[in-house]
């Protein structure tokens, strides 16, 4: 579980002298909405099912959402997928940040122990790398790297097995978790798989396009009760659902294809790698559905025949359901778009339901939708904000004077404890070009 993010110098967060800019998983002594909290093994305080940023366009809430993605991102592939030439893919405070590094900083829960684990960067090279572990509450230093003279890294006592190659093979723009787990360290694994599972999705990526997926919890049997009572509680006119195996149609689709633009010898190759390609990976499967119509009769609708907002509700579910069932954070950008507000309340409380999420998923998310914030404990409501200098800043609606009964989406839009636009009226703002020309 994650328990808490600090981060500086990214996009519109600025450089912060010896601190940075943080989202906090950890319950503070609040007593509202008690049931949303999940006491996890490692850990002495109760950590949150969810935390919603809100604030004003451009404020930088995305931007937030996106540093830790962007870390999960770097964690991936500065190992594998960034060759030794490639600047690093850092997205530095660009209205007078600087020279300094982008710095990330996570703690969190993995097999019942507590890690933190963090590095500095720079486009060209890791300043700064760290990983500590707190095995029966107690710290111990696996490593810690800092600048190029690899002779002064720090080897902790309590890593095991094999450092001297993993040193040699890092490069100055790669992570040294990320070598090290791609060199199959055991230590290094089970962290590199914890920053696999982070799952982002957002209004764009989500997709209103037929998932296609090899795999799902959409798919398993045993989800079915499960999904049939969300398709009915949902109200989109769907009694039924059945799974349909994609292979056929996309390899029949692909062969027609690669027989008009490539010549005969060549089209059996191709269409042979794509059949290679489902025998590794599995076959692409998704969904159709059943509306009941006159008479009672059902009538089966393929995936393009589904509203925006029916297929965007189902991707979303795919992605809920793979968090609830490994019990991983789940990223959300404008979680309210295209979809009905009691929907997305109903959305949001599977992650707060005690019952429906007993492995510990966390949903952090960003939305304009207020009519969410009486869901929510006042720690797990952010307000973001843009300063004058264009800096975006981070705080917790538990940082304001707020009463336990306070009407939190009042306060909010009433700008008391900000991340409202400061608007000007538009009709005066477009007075002047629309008015004849005698009139002004």
């Amino acid at each position: 579980m994650l328990i808490t993010f600090d981060f500086a110098n990214h996009a519109s967060f600025a450089p912060i002298p010896e601190g940075a800019h943080r989202i906090s998983f950890v319950t503070t002594a609040l007593k509202d909405h008690p049931s949303q909290t999940h006491k996890a093994e490692g850990f002495d305080r109760p950590l949150l099912s969810a935390v919603g940023l809100y604030g004003a366009n451009a404020s930088g809430k995305s931007n937030a959402l996106d540093a830790l993605v962007q870390m999960r991102r770097l964690v991936m592939d500065s190992f594998q997928h960034i060759r030794p030439t490639d600047p690093l893919p850092v997205n530095p405070f660009a209205l007078g940040g600087g020279e300094a590094p982008s710095n990330f900083d996570v703690h969190f829960l993995c097999g019942g122990v507590r890690y933190r684990y963090g590095f500095e960067i720079t486009r060209k090279q890791v300043v700064k790398e760290w990983l500590h572990a707190w095995p029966n509450g107690v710290r111990q230093i696996w490593f810690e790297r800092a600048g190029a003279d690899k002779a002064a890294w720090r080897k902790g006592t309590h890593w095991t097995g094999e450092w001297s190659s993993i040193v040699a093979a890092t490069r100055d723009n790669a992570l040294l978790l990320s070598v090290a787990a791609g060199m199959s360290h055991p230590l290094a694994g089970p962290l590199y798989a914890w920053f696999a599972r982070i799952t982002a999705v957002g209004a764009q990526s989500v997709g209103m396009g037929d998932p296609a997926y090899a795999n799902s919890p959409l798919f398993e049997e045993k989800n079915r009760p499960l999904i049939e009572h969300f398709l009915q509680a949902a109200d989109l006119g769907i009694c039924d659902y059945k799974v349909v195996n994609r292979r056929q149609d996309i390899v029949a689709s692909f062969t027609h294809s690669a027989q008009r633009i490539t010549n005969e010898k060549e089209s059996p190759s191709l269409v042979e790698k794509v059949q290679a390609w489902f025998d590794d990976h599995g076959d692409p499967r998704t969904l159709r559905f059943a509306h009941r119509g006159r008479a009672g009769k059902h009538y089966w609708m393929d995936w393009g025949e589904e509203s925006d907002g029916t297929c965007v509700l189902i991707n979303l579910l795919h992605h809920f359901l793979l968090a609830l069932e490994s019990g991983s954070v789940l990223i959300a950008d404008e979680l309210a778009s295209l979809l009905h507000p009691l929907l997305v309340r109903e959305l949001l409380s599977i992650f707060l339901s005690s019952e429906a999420n007993p492995r510990g998923g966390q949903l952090l998310f960003s939305t304009h939708d207020t009519g969410l914030m009486d869901l929510l404990r006042r720690d797990a409501l952010v307000r973001v904000e843009k300063d004058d200098d264009g800096s975006s800043t981070l705080a917790a609606f538990s940082d304001f004077r707020l009463g336990t009964r306070t009407d939190l989406e009042k306060v909010f839009l009433e700008g008391r404890v900000g991340g409202v636009p400061r608007l000007s009226s538009f009709v005066e703002a477009l007075r002047p070009a629309t008015a004849a020309p005698e009139a002004r």
